[in-house]
C-alpha cells in the first residue's frame, strides 16, 4: 500500500494563488478572462536532477510545487502561480494522486 502524503504536505504548506486564463471570442475578438484561486502548497527550488530528467533549460529558475489532490483537480500546464510576489508558470504536471498530491515543475516568469 502506498503512503498518503497529503497530511505532510498540509503541515508544510504555504499560501499560493493559481491564476487560470480562459480565452473566449466576443464579437469576433478574443477576450482573456483570468480567474484566481487561493491554494495551499509546498514550494521548493527544483533540484538539478529534476531539471535534467525533464530536459529543462537550467539557466532559468525552476520550482517544484506539491499540491494536495483535493486542491489540484483543475491545474493545467501554462497556469500561473503567484508565490512570495513571484509569478511562476506550470511547465510539467505529474499526477501523484496515489500518494495524495500532484507535483508540478514551474519556471519563473520575468
Amino acid at each position: 500500500m502506498r503512503p498518503n502524503l497529503s497530511r505532510v504536505i498540509s503541515r508544510f504548506s504555504q499560501d499560493i494563488v493559481v491564476k487560470k486564463t480562459t480565452q473566449t471570442i466576443v464579437n469576433y475578438k478574443p477576450v482573456n478572462t483570468v480567474v484566481s484561486h487561493n491554494l495551499k502548497a509546498v514550494v521548493q527550488v527544483a533540484n538539478d536532477e529534476t531539471l535534467q530528467v525533464n530536459q529543462l533549460d537550467t539557466s532559468k529558475q525552476y520550482y517544484t510545487v506539491h499540491i494536495r489532490n483535493d486542491e489540484a483537480i483543475s491545474l493545467k500546464i501554462n497556469d500561473d502561480i503567484t508565490y512570495k510576489n513571484k509569478t511562476i508558470r506550470i511547465v510539467r504536471l505529474r499526477d501523484d494522486s496515489d500518494y495524495g498530491f500532484y507535483k508540478t515543475i514551474c519556471e519563473e516568469i520575468k
